[in-house]
């Protein structure tokens, strides 16, 4: 439930191109995982604000009847998705060509799906050949076969190492909430999950192209051995060279270079599925962590490192809860 809540909250906080539009809309509105994704919709209904929603509402039961016809039992199911999200998006997005297009029968794209859960890792081979390896707690959404010409396009929340197959003609671009990146033939990592404080693409081989979704700044390019990293506070990205231990959580490794209690505790979250709780007053917070944890170290082994190197910390478990004290 959490990645797909996720994954609508990263759509719709990002500018989309008509592209994802179509991957997104076909996931959403196809009959995997449907209870949950009404779920999500209905949190984010509830959470938004209400002053135009009627008017959202009439304008959109407009255009889909204008679509569909006037057959209730065509419209039922769509717009029990496309309602929820007209609060969320703008009328005129849902309008656009990509986006109605895929509510319609007339689909000629099969978006498929990849989730893990917390503590799972799991290994993806595309119809092009292109593989990918995908952190715990992310969403892939990718086409079960990429068109013969153009763009090749997929959509991730979460984390992901990807292997790109070359070709000179059809450009892969990896859609997040934060950039996009645009590859021929490379391997990078693009970390993008919601609620952390930093977005990043590290490039391991070959060169990509990072498009913020801010329109305030600019496109960089990196080649092998360069991240650019976003902070989501103050809306910076730089780029700074790699160092040879950085994205090893492909090896069952977690790495820390001067995060703070934020970023460890979500990194643990996701490797071993707990919940890590912590008040927000504690002097620890202020905490710049420099570690590495080599893969079969247990969650105790690493919150007790933690608590020689953090003064003052002690932890509880119960469960799948940790108590950070």
């Amino acid at each position: 439930m959490s990645s797909i809540k996720e994954i609508i909250r990263s759509f719709v906080s990002s500018s989309p191109d008509d592209k994802t539009k179509s991957i997104f809309w076909a996931w959403l509105s196809s009959d995997r995982d449907k209870e949950e994704k009404e779920q999500a919709l209905s949190e984010v209904w509830k959470s938004s604000p209400s002053g135009s929603r009627k008017d959202t509402e009439k304008a959109l039961v407009k255009v889909n009847r204008r679509i569909f016809g006037d057959a209730d039992h065509v419209l039922r199911r769509r717009l029990r998705y496309a309602v929820a999200a007209a609060v969320i998006l703008p009328v005129a997005v849902l309008c656009g060509a990509a986006g109605l297009y895929v509510l319609t029968d007339k689909k000629d794209m099969t978006v498929a799906e990849c989730s893990t859960d917390y503590g799972e890792i799991e290994e993806l081979l595309m119809s092009d050949g292109t593989s990918v390896l995908i952190n715990s707690g992310s969403v892939l959404l990718y086409p079960e076969s990429f068109p013969k010409k153009g763009e090749r396009h997929v959509y991730l929340t979460g984390e992901a190492v990807f292997t790109v197959a070359k070709d000179q003609g059809r450009p892969f671009i990896v859609h997040s909430g934060d950039f996009d990146v645009k590859v021929l033939g490379t391997v990078f990592n693009l970390s993008s999950y919601g609620g952390d404080s930093h977005s990043s693409v590290i490039v391991r081989e070959g060169k990509v192209q990072v498009v913020p979704a801010d329109p305030d700044l600019a496109p960089v390019e990196l080649e092998a051995d360069e991240m650019a990293v976003l902070d989501r506070h103050s809306g910076e990205m730089k780029v700074f060279p790699t160092s040879p231990d950085i994205a090893d959580w492909t090896e069952g490794d977690i790495c820390f270079s001067e995060a703070g209690i934020d970023a460890v505790t979500r990194a643990l979250e996701r490797r071993f599925g707990v919940y890590i709780s912590y008040s927000s007053d504690e002097e620890y917070r202020n905490a710049a962590i420099t570690a590495k944890f080599i893969r079969g170290q247990s969650l105790e082994e690493i919150l007790d490192v933690l608590k020689r190197l953090i003064p003052g910390m002690d932890y509880t478990i119960v469960g799948d809860h940790v108590y950070l004290e």
